[in-house]
């Protein structure tokens, strides 16, 4: 233990600030203390408490405390084994967070402290979480095991627990025919009663095993066996894709494949492209369609929108499934609403007296759905049209071309990059020319740009012969521009369509036809395929049939999994959340628990996790109200991990109870104890850090409100003489309310800070006094209280009547406090004590940094027992706070 230069035993008054005054008059309700009212806006930097999308709500207002009501029932031996066992917990876990780097003997002072308030507990499964996490970050994979046993007993339903476990134990076995022994037996009938999802996992494990060992048969068989187990099981479906999908040349069985990927995380984009691709590659367009509309969802969910290929796919879509009437409806929609947004937003220009120049006759899409637009009046045979919409895709490109003109002058840009761009806009405006047959000359000028000496890059051999082709076509070369293009045109889709197109001229319209199929099969999601199939249909005069697999592809598309439309839509149809105090009013010596409710609202199973479709971490935002004030911003948000199954089943609930007032509120309550306090919670599912600070809610998550918590009030003090004397005369709980109304925020650097600093010394003398008197219990409630109220004095230490009990907790108490060296005599002893438990804490706390508690002025940015998965994930500022009062990490 590294020698103290802050003693965690010395007063809490010293260097506190000035808004602890407006504090202290708060909680004591009166009491005769100088107060600054700036204090209580003087720290500007405390954390948003509401997340930027979260409703408001009218303020809860506290309830006045009656008069004349009858006292409250003294307190049971199994209240104050429960009050000592929250004290001992939150001496631990405060103690962690405000460690501003916390060493591995840390986490073990903290999970073997755990373990200690434990004893009073043994059926508290959420505290054995919270120890577990610690052992954890200590990589005591050992101590991690034995409480995950324990867990388990307490929670037979914990998937998470069971199959960390069980990956434990095999994973510690010499072999690897030992650990594919074990994996047998557990996914034989041994392990029958294990729930499937857990035997997913763990056939998985067992493949990659076998797959090492190269048994390529066995690697397959069970690779088959943990998908079928468990469809929620991405891993596994993603390495079956990754695995069989090079193998399949069946189009069925590829898309089956697919399909599995989606069933396994039904909000994973990458998924849902996948399969739609794959079906758009076979010409099923209503299916492809149907998935990438659900790509769209997805990305609008996160509110990014639909990308421009994606824009494009879909229109490609909506012109080969519905035609090309219904593709131009759309077009001409978008461009009604682009020119009725910048007609108005010359009307606001005009009115406050600028000129925006003349409206617009029409509007200019993005060069991708004009190009739409351009492909559909190729294939219907339509010149006028062709050349019109050729026009506003050379109106585009120009504007994209201006836009790399003025790039090119900033400086700190690449400007290769934008020559490169610069270059391959050229490129498809003279494209676009040709194929529209429109400025032709121009098109020539930019094709002799583009091949003369002058140009900064060469062309590909492909691009050249592509535009050297359309020249010829569209100069009535057609015997040149068949030569030309029929050479590049099995792998240039725009060739291709040309060396059609130079076979039609020619009067061959039999060839023409067989050339447009050919690329109308052969690329059915590019606009010249599209195109190509349009021009099919022109010439024969009827509608072109979709191949028996398209459409037995088409018919699975629609009849599968029905639901995912309205997931992919909705948070509400994929999981709801609740939150409720139980009960909705405690007292000052009651544990507030919140009880939070996941719910799969679906129709499928879906898995449960961090990066999950039913995302596991919540944020939990409180707002505080006491003395009719909104003190909120003294709060800090927590974050709740629910990972207790691996996967919830269609309508399955998930409930958690959370102890939520461990950390720092926990505090705030005992501060406000002469007040009636009103808590309640917004809870923020799967939540982002936004730019501005704040919390948002994520793609596809949900957000709620709790129900109000009120914890009702002690009486009042009138003086710091009068809380003395009560302390001094006062038995039962009347002495713990007495002493509860003593323990409050000080300031020794106000004004009159000397007779505050007398005022807090009558006080801690009076409870230094009745320390003897106490109980093992008793004595352990009043560690945190005496650490945080202010009860602690330079020359008062409260918790010397304590260095000789024999109690385990209050040896822990004192270990959590710490000492100020290393050769303390208390510590010497609790270094050779009987218990092991606190002979192990004795030297975790002498091997530990020692840091002394802060104040609640002072309390920062908390941390998570869980290191390693905080590690893992991506570093943000700043960052919601996590701690061990809301448990449920899985390490």
């Amino acid at each position: 233990m590294k020698t103290r230069t802050t003693p965690v035993l010395k007063t809490a008054c010293d260097g506190q600030g000035l808004r602890s005054l407006r504090l202290l008059a708060l909680a004591l309700g009166g009491l005769a203390l100088p107060t600054v009212p700036s204090a209580v806006n003087a720290r500007q930097d405390a954390p948003a408490s509401t997340p930027a999308s979260a409703p408001a709500s009218t303020p809860a207002v506290a309830e006045p405390v009656p008069a004349g009501r009858a006292p409250a029932p003294e307190l049971s031996e199994a209240q104050w084994q429960d009050l000592c066992r929250d004290s001992l917990a939150r001496l631990a876990t405060v103690r962690l967070r405000e460690a501003p780097d916390p060493s591995l003997e840390d986490y073990r002072l903290t999970a073997l402290a755990l373990r200690v308030a434990r004893r009073l507990s043994p059926t508290d499964a959420e505290l054995l979480r919270l120890e577990i996490d610690a052992w954890s970050a200590a990589q005591d994979d050992r101590e991690v095991n034995a409480a995950t046993e324990r867990l388990i007993e307490l929670d037979p339903r914990d998937t998470v627990a069971q199959l960390r476990l069980l990956s434990s134990r095999i994973g510690r076995l010499q072999s690897a025919d030992e650990r594919l022994a074990a994996y047998d037996r557990l996914l034989g009938e041994a392990g029958r009663a294990l729930d499937p999802s857990i035997r997913s996992r763990l056939a998985l494990d067992a493949a990659l095993l076998h797959r090492e060992s190269g048994d390529e048969e066995a690697f397959v068989r069970l690779l088959r066996e943990a998908t079928a187990l468990d469809v929620t099981n991405k891993d596994a479906a993603t390495l079956f894709a990754t695995v069989f999908l090079e193998r399949a040349t069946d189009p069925q069985e590829r898309v089956d494949i697919l399909a599995n990927v989606v069933l396994s995380d039904p909000t994973d984009l990458g998924a849902h492209l996948s399969l739609g691709y794959e079906l758009f590659k076979h010409g099923a367009f209503s299916g492809a369609k149907r998935f990438l509309s659900r790509v769209a969802d997805l990305r609008s969910a996160s509110g990014e929108g639909p990308s421009a290929q994606l824009s494009l796919d879909l229109l490609i879509l909506e012109w080969m499934a519905e035609g090309s009437d219904a593709c131009l409806e759309l077009l001409q929609d978008a461009e009604n609403k682009t020119l009725s947004n910048i007609l108005a937003a010359n009307r606001e220009e005009r009115e406050v007296g600028k000129d925006p120049g003349p409206d617009p006759q029409y509007a200019v899409l993005p060069m991708e759905q004009e190009l739409v637009r351009q492909a559909i009046a190729f294939g219907r045979g339509e010149p006028e049209a062709l050349a019109k919409a050729a026009s506003r895709v050379r109106e585009s490109l120009e504007d994209t071309i201006k836009q790399i003109d003025e790039a090119i002058t900033t400086p700190d840009v690449s400007r290769e990059r934008l020559e490169e761009l610069r270059r391959s806009t050229i490129l498809s405006r003279a494209v676009a020319r040709l194929v529209g047959n429109f400025e032709v000359e121009q098109a020539l000028q930019d094709i002799e740009w583009l091949t003369g000496p002058e140009a900064d890059a060469p062309l590909s051999a492909e691009a050249r012969a592509r535009l050297q082709g359309w020249a010829a076509l569209r100069s009535g070369d057609l015997a040149s521009a068949s030569a030309v293009l029929g050479g590049v045109a099995e792998g240039d889709d725009v060739a291709a369509l040309g060396h059609a197109l130079a076979a039609e001229l020619e009067g061959n319209t039999k060839t023409a036809i067989a050339r447009y199929a050919k690329l109308a099969l052969r690329s059915p999601q590019s606009l010249p395929g599209a195109s190509a199939r349009t021009r099919v249909m022109t010439l024969l005069g009827s509608p072109v049939e979709a191949s028996p697999a398209a459409r037995s592809l088409d018919q699975w598309a629609a009849g599968f999994a029905p639901w995912l439309d309205g997931l992919t839509k909705s948070a509400a149809n994929i999981t709801s959340i609740t939150a409720e105090h139980i009960p909705a009013r405690v007292g000052p010596f009651d544990r507030p628990i919140l009880r939070v409710v996941l719910r799969n609202t679906s129709r499928a199973p879906l898995g449960l996790g961090p990066e999950r479709t039913i995302n596991s971490r919540l944020l939990l935002t409180p707002r505080l109200i006491a003395m009719r004030e909104d003190l909120t911003r003294l709060t800090e948000p927590e974050v709740l991990h629910m990972e207790r199954r691996l996967r919830l089943m269609p309508n399955e609930e998930l409930a958690v109870d959370v102890w939520c007032t461990r950390g720092r509120l926990g505090t705030l309550f005992d501060v406000f104890s002469g007040s009636a306090v009103t808590l309640r919670w917004r809870v923020l599912q799967g939540f982002l850090l936004t730019q501005q600070g704040t919390f948002a809610p994520g793609p596809l998550c949900v957000y709620t409100q709790s129900s109000l918590l009120t914890r009702d009030s002690i009486d009042p003090p009138t003086s710091a003489q009068d809380v003395a004397t009560r302390i001094s005369q006062a038995q039962g709980r009347a002495l713990a309310e007495a002493i509860l109304s003593a323990a409050v925020q000080g300031s020794a650097t106000a004004p009159r800070a000397a007779e505050i600093r007398d005022q807090y010394t009558l006080m801690a003398k009076a409870v230094a006094a009745r320390v003897p008197e106490l109980t093992a219990y008793q004595r352990v409630w009043l560690m945190p209280l005496g650490v945080r109220g202010g009860l602690m004095h330079a020359d008062t230490f409260i918790f010397d009547a304590m260095r000789d009990d024999q109690s385990p907790f209050v040896k822990a108490g004192l270990l959590l406090l710490g000492f100020e060296s290393d050769d303390d005599p208390t510590l010497l002893t609790l270094l050779e004590d009987a218990d092991p438990d606190i002979r192990a804490m004795a030297q975790a706390a002498r091997d530990a940094e020692v840091v002394a508690p802060l104040t609640l002025e002072e309390q920062g940015a908390g941390r998570t027992i869980d290191a390693q998965r905080d590690a893992q994930e991506p570093p943000a500022e700043p960052a919601p706070e996590t701690e061990p009062g809301f448990p449920g990490s899985n390490p």
